[in-house]
C-alpha cells in the first residue's frame, strides 16, 4: 500500500508481487524519488512555519491556567494569580472563577469597567498598584461582596474620586484600603471614605493632605491603623481622631506639623510623628484613663525640651534622636545674686508663666516613665543629664546618647537603673567617667558599653572589671592605655573579665599591649585597626588563641606574624599593612572572611589560592597592584563558587611591557600576557638577520687586514704542517 510517498509491504505478500513492484520501481525510479522529495519538502516547510510563528508571535499575559507556571511574570498558584508587569490594559477574563487573590501591579490599566470583575465573585484581595488608573466605575465591585483588601496605590484616582467613592460602597466586608500616591486632597478623601464602616486599615501616604478636620474620618468606627506619612500636613484639628475609638497605630511622619499639644488619644499604642518640625509635645495631664501608648517616635524634629508624657502610661519605646533637646538649668541658673534665674513662657492662649530655671525640666518628671525600656536621645544638644533624670526609668534596658555634647557622666545605681543592658555614649566630649564603687555592684546587667570617639583621659582602672555581665566594650578613638594590673589611674585593666566577648580598640594610638593585659578574658572579637604605631607580636594575643574568632589588624604596620596558634579564627583583617606576600600560616586556619586590601601583593601562589579557596567565603583584594602575567590565582578563585570577592570592581593589575598599564581585573582576558609575549617574536625575527649580516661583515673586515689568520687557525685545528 502506497501512502504519502512511503512503501508498505505485508508479511504475506508473494514473491511475484514483490518482484513486480521492484521492477516497477526500477522503471519509475526517477518519478518516485521526486515525489518523495516534494513531500518531504512540504513537511519541512510546515515545520519551519510553525516554529517561526511560535517564536515571532508574542505570548499574551491572558493565557490559560495551565500555561501560567511557564511564564516569568504571570503565575497561578491555587487561588492566587500574579499578573504584575505583564503590560496589561484590562483585567484578564479567562482566570478561574473561584479566584480569591488577584495582583495586577505595574501594568497600564487606566479604567476598571463595571464588568471587569463580574467573573470573580469569590475575590478577597485585589492589588492594582503602579498603574495609570484614572477611573473606577461605580458598579465594578457589585459582584465582589467578599473583597477585604484593596490596594490602589500609585495611580491617578484624583481625576474621578467621586465615582471611586460610589464604587467602594459595594464592599460591605472591606477591611484594608491603600490609596497612597494618588494626588488626593482632604476633600477628596472625605468624599471617598463615606460609609466605610468596616475599614480597619487605611493608607493615605504620599498624597496632598494639608489639614485634617473632624469630618474626614468621622465614619471609620472600626479603624485600627492609619498611615498619613509623606503628605503636606501642617494642622490637625482638635477632635479629628475623636471618633476613631479603636485606632491603635497612627503614622504622621514626613509632614510639616509644628507641635502636638494636649495629646489625649488614650487608645493609641504606636504614634510615629518623626520627620516633622515639631517643637513641643505636650500630653493632656488631667486624663484619668490610662494611656495605652507603647511606642512614641519623635525623631528628626525641632524639639528643644524633653516631651511632656502622660501621667499614666505604659510607654516602652521613646525615640527622640536628631532634635535640639537640652537641659538649660546650668546655663541659666548662674546669677551672681544667688537667686535662681527665671524663664518666661508665653502660652498659645497669650498667658505668661514664669518658671525657675532650676526646675525648667522638672515637669517632665511628673510623667510616668517607669515602663520605658528604650530611650534614644542621640544627635541632640545635651551637655549634661539632670540629677534623677534616669532614676525614675526603672525598666530602662537601652539608653542611647550618642552624638551629643556630654562632658562627664556619673555612673552609679542611684542615677542609672540596674536594669540597663545597653549604654551608648559614643561621639561626645567625655573626658572622664565618674564612678563610685561604694554603691556595691556597678550596673549589674550592663552588656554593651560604647564609649568610642570621646576624649577619655581620666577613667578608673577597675571600671570594666566591676561590670559583672559586660560582653562588649568599645573604646575606639580614645587616647587610652591598656595595663595588666590595677593601681595605675592612667590605664585600663581588661584582664580577667570573664563575660567579655567583644573588644574594640581601633584608633587609640596604641603602641603595645603586654601579654598579660588580656589574659583571662575569653574575647572572641578583637579590633585593633588604625593603630599605626602598634607593635604586633604573637605573644600579645597568645592567651586568646582558643577563643579568638575575629582579629582586626588593619593599618597596624604589620610585616609578618605567625597565625597558626589561632585555630578558632574565622575572620581576619590585615588590610593597609604593606604586605608583599601572604603569610603562609593562614593556610592552616579555617578562615571564612579575609581582608587583604591596600597592601603590596603582586600575586598569590596558585597553591595558596587553592587552599584558601576551599575555606574562604568573603575576600577583599582591592588596593593591591597585582601582576597581570601571574593571574592563575584569580582563575582559581573565579572557578570556586563559594569564594565571593566583595570588591571585585576595585581589583586591578599592573602590566609592564613597553609602558605601564592599569586595567580592571574583570576586563582582563586570560590570554592577554600570551599575546604580549607573542608580539616580541616579530622584533626578534626582524633583528636576527641584521645581526647575522653585521657579524659576517665584521669577519670579512678582520680577515681582509690579516690574511694569514685563516691558515694559522686551520693549522692549529688540524695539528699538521701546511706547505705553501
Amino acid at each position: 500500500m502506497v501512502q504519502g510517498g512511503s512503501v508498505s509491504v505485508s508479511k504475506e505478500g508473494n514473491p511475484s508481487r514483490r518482484s513486480g513492484r521492484q521492477a516497477g520501481e526500477s522503471r519509475n525510479g526517477g518519478t518516485e524519488t521526486q515525489v518523495q522529495k516534494a513531500a518531504k519538502m512540504q513537511v519541512l516547510v510546515c515545520l519551519v512555519c510553525l516554529y517561526a510563528l511560535s517564536v515571532i508571535q508574542p505570548r499574551p499575559c491572558s493565557v490559560s491556567a495551565s500555561a501560567f507556571r511557564h511564564h516569568a511574570f504571570c503565575m497561578l498558584d491555587q487561588s492566587t494569580a500574579w499578573y504584575s508587569g505583564c503590560n496589561l490594559v484590562s483585567v484578564p477574563t479567562d482566570l478561574p472563577e473561584n479566584l480569591q487573590k488577584l495582583h495586577l501591579d505595574r501594568n497600564r490599566i487606566r479604567l476598571l469597567w463595571n464588568s471587569s470583575l463580574t467573573r470573580y465573585t469569590h475575590l478577597q484581595t485585589l492589588s492594582c498598584t503602579h498603574n495609570t488608573m484614572e477611573t473606577i466605575q461605580a458598579g465594578v465591585f457589585s459582584s465582589t461582596p467578599l473583597l477585604e483588601s484593596l490596594s490602589l496605590a500609585s495611580n491617578l484616582l484624583h481625576s474621578n474620586y467621586h465615582e471611586l467613592g460610589r464604587a467602594l460602597r459595594f464592599l460591605p466586608a472591606l477591611k484594608s484600603l491603600d490609596l497612597s500616591e494618588n494626588l488626593l486632597a482632604e476633600d477628596m478623601v472625605s468624599s471617598i471614605l463615606q460609609n466605610l464602616t468596616t475599614l480597619e486599615s487605611l493608607t493615605l501616604s504620599g498624597n496632598l493632605l494639608m489639614r485634617l478636620d473632624t469630618s474626614i474620618f468621622s465614619g471609620l468606627h472600626q479603624l485600627q491603623e492609619l498611615n498619613l506619612e509623606r503628605n503636606m500636613l501642617y494642622e490637625i484639628e482638635d477632635g479629628a481622631f475623636e471618633n476613631l475609638k479603636k485606632l491603635r497605630r497612627l503614622n504622621v511622619a514626613f509632614n510639616h506639623l509644628p507641635c502636638i499639644v494636649d495629646f489625649h488619644l488614650t487608645q493609641l499604642e504606636v504614634l510615629n510623628a518623626s520627620h516633622n518640625v515639631i517643637e513641643w509635645f505636650l500630653s493632656y495631664q488631667h486624663q484619668e484613663q490610662e494611656f495605652q501608648l507603647e511606642t512614641l517616635d519623635l525623631s528628626d524634629n525641632k524639639m528643644f525640651f524633653f516631651p511632656l508624657l502622660p501621667n499614666r502610661s505604659r510607654i516602652r519605646t521613646l525615640l527622640l534622636a536628631e532634635n535640639q533637646i537640652n537641659f538649660y538649668g546650668r546655663q541659666l541658673d548662674n546669677s551672681s545674686s544667688g537667686q535662681p534665674a527665671v524663664v518666661q513662657f508665653v502660652n498659645l492662649d497669650g498667658s505668661v508663666r514664669n518658671i525657675t530655671a532650676t526646675y525648667l525640666w522638672d515637669e517632665t518628671l511628673h510623667s510616668d516613665v517607669s515602663s520605658l525600656e528604650l530611650l534614644d536621645m542621640s544627635e541632640n544638644s545635651l551637655r549634661y543629664l539632670p540629677q534623677g533624670f534616669l532614676s525614675r526609668m526603672t525598666s530602662l534596658s537601652r539608653l542611647r546618647l550618642a552624638h551629643n555634647c556630654l562632658e562627664s557622666m556619673y555612673l552609679a545605681p542611684v542615677e542609672i537603673p540596674d536594669s540597663l543592658m545597653e549604654l551608648d555614649l559614643s561621639h561626645n566630649l567625655l573626658s572622664e567617667l565618674q564612678l563610685n564603687r561604694s554603691f556595691g555592684n556597678l550596673l549589674p546587667n550592663l552588656k554593651f558599653f560604647n564609649l568610642s570617639s570621646n576624649d577619655l583621659q581620666q577613667i578608673p582602672s577597675w571600671t570594666f572589671s566591676a561590670l559583672q555581665n559586660i560582653a562588649s566594650i568599645d573604646l575606639s578613638s580614645n587616647k587610652i592605655e591598656i595595663c595588666s594590673s590595677q593601681g595605675d589611674s592612667h590605664c585600663v585593666v581588661l584582664s580577667s573579665i570573664f563575660s567579655l566577648r567583644h573588644l574594640y580598640l581601633s584608633d587609640c594610638d596604641l603602641q603595645m599591649i603586654s601579654p598579660q593585659a588580656l589574659e583571662g578574658s575569653p574575647i572572641t572579637h578583637l579590633e585593633l585597626s588604625k593603630n599605626p604605631r602598634f607593635i604586633v607580636r604573637r605573644t600579645t594575643f597568645l592567651s586568646l588563641s582558643r577563643t579568638l574568632e575575629h582579629l582586626g589588624l588593619g593599618n597596624t604596620n604589620l610585616s609578618d606574624m605567625d597565625f597558626s596558634p589561632f585555630q578558632s579564627l574565622r575572620s581576619l583583617d590585615i588590610s593597609g599593612n604593606a604586605l608583599n606576600q601572604l603569610p603562609t600560616s593562614l593556610l592552616g586556619l579555617s578562615l571564612r572572611t579575609l581582608n587583604l586590601r591596600d597592601n603590596k601583593l603582586s600575586t598569590i601562589p596558585p597553591g595558596q589560592a587553592r587552599v584558601l579557596g576551599q575555606k574562604i567565603q568573603s575576600l577583599l583584594l582591592g588596593g593591591n597592584l597585582f601582576n597581570c602575567c601571574q593571574l592563575d590565582w584569580w582563575t582559581i578563585f573565579r572557578e570556586m563558587d563559594n569564594v565571593r570577592i566583595e570588591d571585585q570592581a576595585e581589583v586591578k593589575c599592573h602590566l609592564s611591557t613597553l609602558v605601564d598599564h592599569i586595567s580592571q581585573m574583570k576586563q582582563l582576558a586570560s590570554t592577554h600576557c600570551r599575546k604580549k609575549a607573542e608580539m616580541i617574536w616579530p622584533y626578534i625575527l626582524l633583528f636576527l638577520p641584521l645581526c647575522l649580516i653585521l657579524l659576517g661583515l665584521c669577519l670579512v673586515f678582520i680577515l681582509s687586514f690579516n690574511p694569514k689568520l685563516i691558515p694559522r687557525f686551520i693549522k692549529q685545528r688540524c695539528r699538521r704542517s701546511t706547505s705553501y
